[in-house]
């Protein structure tokens, strides 16, 4: 019996100093805020800048990698790109399709190369993927998070995007539920910058009020019926009726990425008998979101009526895609 009150005292004690050895582990990192650069991130120690290029699609990107390896148990990236060089196109268009960029640049970087080396054999290219997760929003930084592994390495890796830089901040290592990983990652901070706009320099486009009237304007008032106007579901005599959906198709990046989930659409049916317009709701990242609102334009309905006249009536529609 005391044989065994030994033994149980060391697991305990055992466990006692891993605990330790775990909080202590990032006890002493450090600020890192680069001379020159936006972001500031806590790191084990100093990194040294090294120079790195990298072409994803049509876009260009140049700048630098801030490392650091813990004992060759984990690794901790900044990868800081300057967009100065990119396509005002690019600079311009929507926010959500700039991320996609991003998320497609971290893929082309860590990924890509390691399946290209193991393509003779799929079981081992298969242990290194980068798996969406979600959005990325706050008052300072706006950017996607990805799931990640590198054979025997886990973790993730983060992409945001800014007026004037792109950033992919990875970490991974040995056991994705290190306290290291998930504070490197929480540190990341970009200046703080009212609305997205002013921040990222581009479109952030996604829910939102479409122009014109509200579709209860006109409710509790006396006033003539404006028939030109979009109406609600409850507004209407007769509802319109969908008489032909077409699927969307599903993007090869979003297989890569494998996101699965729904894209909700608001629609404006038109009493013109065709798709007026199209507010998104709720988005998927990687094609999946254009895809949906290509589908969406080629609805085909019966317009809705209302007092023996054709007219225009909002409906809401969803498409789901699946990995199979």
């Amino acid at each position: 019996m005391k044989h065994l009150t030994f033994n149980v005292r060391l697991i305990l004690l055992v466990s006692l100093c891993c605990v330790a050895a775990r909080a202590q582990e990032t006890s002493t990192w450090i600020k890192v805020a680069p001379a020159g650069e936006e972001f500031t991130v806590l790191m084990p120690r100093t990194p040294s800048p090294e120079a790195e290029k990298q072409t994803t699609g049509h876009m260009e990107v140049a700048g630098k990698r801030y490392r650091v390896k813990d004992n060759d148990d984990f690794t901790y990236t900044v990868w800081s790109f300057e967009t100065d060089s990119l396509p005002a196109g690019l600079r311009r268009g929507s926010l959500h399709s700039y991320l996609d960029l991003c998320g497609e640049l971290a893929w082309d970087m860590l990924i890509e190369p390691e399946h290209n080396a193991h393509a003779w054999r799929p079981t081992e290219a298969a242990k290194y993927w980068l798996s969406y997760d979600a959005e990325i929003a706050s008052a300072s930084q706006v950017g996607r998070n990805y799931w990640l592994r590198l054979k025997d390495a886990r973790g993730a890796v983060r992409a945001y995007a800014t007026a004037t830089h792109i950033y992919l901040v990875g970490a991974w290592g040995v056991d994705e539920t290190a306290p290291g990983i998930e504070r490197f990652l929480k540190s990341f901070a970009l200046p703080v910058v009212s609305g997205d706009d002013k921040r990222t320099g581009m479109a952030s486009v996604g829910p939102g009020k479409s122009a014109g009237q509200s579709p209860d304007a006109g409710r509790g008032t006396r006033q003539a019926t404006d028939y030109t106007r979009v109406f609600s579901v409850k507004e209407v005599r007769q509802r319109a009726v969908i008489n032909a959906k077409p699927e969307p198709l599903y993007t090869e990046w979003a297989r890569r990425f494998q996101i699965s989930g729904k894209v909700r659409l608001r629609l404006v049916l038109g009493a013109s008998g065709k798709v007026e317009g199209i507010i998104v709701v709720t988005r998927l990242a990687h094609g999946l979101t254009d895809a949906a609102i290509e589908a969406a334009r080629g609805v085909s309905f019966t317009p809705a009526m209302k007092d023996g006249r054709l007219v225009s009536q909002y409906v809401t529609i969803e498409y789901n895609f699946n990995i199979y």
